[in-house]
């Protein structure tokens, strides 16, 4: 892989540089570990943007239940007829 060099650079120089830039001449054990590194990062941002999706899906169903619980007892207050569970879930639904 011919590259330009400056002459002052050492051979322990360009070593590093030809490593640098060609990752597959890295030994097998650096490439494993960056590797795993790489992973377990991944990993760690996947699974953490995953609990706050779940979580703020939590949030707002908790949400939509308490419009539904208010709802419901302006209902009983009013005299009018108690929803069914359907109805509740229908209802859910189309609010979330």
């Amino acid at each position: 892989m011919p590259f330009y060099t400056h002459p002052s650079r050492s051979k322990l120089d360009l070593y590093n540089i030809r490593r640098i830039q060609d990752p597959v001449s890295r030994p097998k054990k650096e490439r494993k570990e960056r590797l795993n590194r790489f992973l377990c990062n991944f990993f760690k941002k996947f699974i953490n943007n995953n609990e706050l999706l779940l979580g703020k899906k939590k949030e707002k169903q908790n949400r939509i239940l308490k419009v539904w619980n208010n709802h419901q007892e302006q209902a009983t207050k009013y005299g009018s007829l108690l929803h069914s569970e359907n109805t509740q879930q229908q209802w859910i639904t189309m609010h979330e």
